[in-house]
């Protein structure tokens, strides 16, 4: 089966739909994955992002400083 970005899409709009009122949060994790990626996701619904390398962390807050997004580092901190 291949998957498509429209076949990610709707399936995180229905798991975000169903956190909605739930002390759950998504938080997806940006490694490996450009700012057009993160971009997607952030108007897919997702407003939270994980990166563990700090110069990418860096990076990508910077590139996508307009988003209205909360960011953190996750993992054991690489660099």
């Amino acid at each position: 089966m291949e998957v498509t970005k429209g076949h990610v899409k709707e399936h995180l709009s229905t798991f975000l739909d169903r956190l909605r009122g739930r002390k759950i949060q998504l938080l997806a994790a940006t490694k490996g994955r450009s700012t057009q990626e993160v971009q997607e996701a952030y108007q897919a619904g997702v407003g939270m992002f994980g990166e563990n390398y700090v110069q990418e962390a860096e990076y990508k807050i910077n590139e996508l400083r307009g988003l209205d997004v909360i960011w953190h580092l996750i993992g054991p901190l690489q660099s």
